[in-house]
């Protein structure tokens, strides 16, 4: 009988059987690493895990997968977002409306996070654009999830959110949490730390010289 152990799926976001398809071995004189590769046996799709010499494992399944990743989002966002996308993505693969409307959830919780104003997203959502917080382009990103998200939550229209339409709406929502969340957090650390640096230098020059 196969032995197919069982380990994390990144497509099915859950452990699953794992057989193994082909493995390399890449290592050097120096260096001792490689890669298996296998197939989820819920999905069929493939996975990439790599390891090196610090890696001890008995199953290969042990290590965690190097491709595809699992879907996370910047920790610049807030947690409840966080939250809400990685239990959408729990199910984006299952059941595509699930993820709409969890996405849409996740929404709330952005405008809840920055004060919108209004009784319903929509109005939210015009509020974070009258505010600058969302761009225009943005907008309407959010508005397109929105609308999905109500029509999925709808008995009858569920069929009609599909696959496609799932993985089109996480990469529209991953770049709506850049724009208000990830690149603001790196501006202000490359900010800092061009304090910090100009700083040093100024005290580095203050630095009274040692007389001999």
């Amino acid at each position: 009988m196969e032995h197919n152990p069982v380990g994390y799926c990144p497509h099915c976001n859950h452990p699953s059987p794992q057989r193994m398809v082909d493995e390399f071995d890449l290592s050097t004189r120096d260096v001792q690493c490689g890669f298996y590769v296998s197939e989820c046996q819920t999905c069929k799709a493939p996975i990439v895990r790599a390891w090196d010499e610090g890696d001890q494992f008995e199953e290969f399944t042990e290590l965690n997968p190097t491709w595809p990743s699992p879907a996370r989002l910047d920790f610049s966002v807030p947690s409840r977002i966080r939250r809400r996308y990685e239990e959408g993505c729990n199910v984006k693969n299952a059941s595509p409306s699930s993820f709409v409307v969890l996405i849409g959830k996740a929404l709330e919780a952005m405008c809840t996070d920055k004060e919108a104003a209004g009784k319903d997203l929509a109005t939210k959502l015009r509020n974070l654009a009258e505010r600058g917080i969302i761009p225009e382009v943005l907008t309407d990103v959010s508005h397109e999830i929105r609308l999905l998200r109500n029509a999925s939550a709808h008995d009858g229209e569920e069929d009609d959110v599909t696959a496609a339409d799932a993985e089109s709406i996480d990469q529209l929502f991953r770049a709506l949490m850049e724009y208000v969340y990830v690149a603001p957090d790196l501006l202000r650390d490359f900010q800092a730390k061009r304090v910090n640096a100009a700083s040093r230098k100024g005290a580095r020059k203050a630095k009274p010289g040692i007389v001999s």
